[in-house]
């Protein structure tokens, strides 16, 4: 019995060894693996250290989406955009654009989410270092013609049905602000082909907005079936010029922009850009 009891013993014995050698060769497995991923990340971190001079190149702006021929957000390009673009590509920063709305393009910037925001116009005083004007928008209201209404003033505009794009109440200067209370009907939109659609279905007597943009999307958009795109649009310029600035958190990205925009104009690329878009030259959309 003795004899049998000590086979026993040294069979458990020896079946111990090897499970316990088995523990040990997965857990030396496991630790080598585990370092090994470590070494990886390792490696990773340095090699995105070593680059670190780019990524400082990269500029991340909030950028309006409905903007064309500004900004086509779709196409990732406009004459705003090329500008904004190659001025910075010149100073060597890479823009990457957000596209949003007016309204989320201030808060983005502000709420620390982007680098920069363009198109911003000097009234709604963003906390940022201000670029000098780069680009200037011309604000009009539009009806349809056959309404034969007569808008030679700001003033004119009372006791009208009316559609803008988003902050225009910010922006359009402090006459027009205090006017919307007199207006039958207002609101803002972030779709500016909204306010197209609204105007040719007979929903608002006026839009207001730039008349380049409101022209790109009479000539370009996509409208609902039913709406008679065919009726003749009035312009009434009632409206300043709007300078556009873009604005920076750090100053010398503002100072950056500021050479980038000199060289594209003294080298003939600002009014290229524009041409390229169909705007005449930069006397009617830059006032310096």
């Amino acid at each position: 019995m003795c004899l049998g009891y000590c086979r026993l013993q040294n069979s458990v014995l020896r079946l111990w060894d090897k499970v316990f050698l088995k523990f040990f060769l997965c857990l030396f497995l496991v630790i080598g693996f585990s370092a090994g991923l470590l070494g990886l990340s390792s490696s990773a971190l340095w090699a995105q250290t070593s680059i670190s001079p780019k990524s400082k190149k990269v500029v991340h702006i909030s950028v309006g989406f409905s903007v064309p021929p500004y900004v086509i957000a779709s196409e990732n390009r406009g004459a705003e955009l090329d500008i904004v673009r190659e001025a910075m590509a010149l100073e060597g920063y890479n823009i990457i654009p957000f596209y949003v709305s007016n309204k989320r393009r201030n808060a983005e910037f502000l709420d620390g989410v982007t680098d920069g925001a363009i198109t911003v116009s000097s009234q709604e005083e963003l906390d940022g270092f201000y670029s000098k004007s780069y680009i200037t928008y011309q604000n009009v209201a539009i009806s349809l013609a056959a309404n034969n209404l007569r808008v030679n003033r700001l003033t004119d505009l009372k006791g009208m049905r009316v559609v803008a794009f988003q902050t225009a109440s910010k922006v359009l200067g402090q006459e027009f602000a205090p006017l919307i209370t007199t207006f039958e009907f207002y609101q803002e939109v972030a779709k500016q082909r909204e306010q197209i659609t609204r105007l040719y279905a007979g929903d608002v007597d006026l839009v207001i907005g730039d008349k380049n943009i409101l022209a790109w999307f009479v000539k370009n958009a996509r409208f609902p079936t039913g709406i008679d795109t065919s009726q003749a649009i009035a312009i009434h310029q009632v409206f300043l010029p709007g300078h556009k600035y873009a604005v920076f958190r750090e100053h010398e990205l503002t100072l950056a922009f500021d050479r980038g925009v000199e060289i594209l104009k003294e080298s003939g690329r600002y009014d290229e850009i524009l041409s390229e878009y169909g705007f005449n030259n930069s006397k009617n959309n830059d006032p310096s």
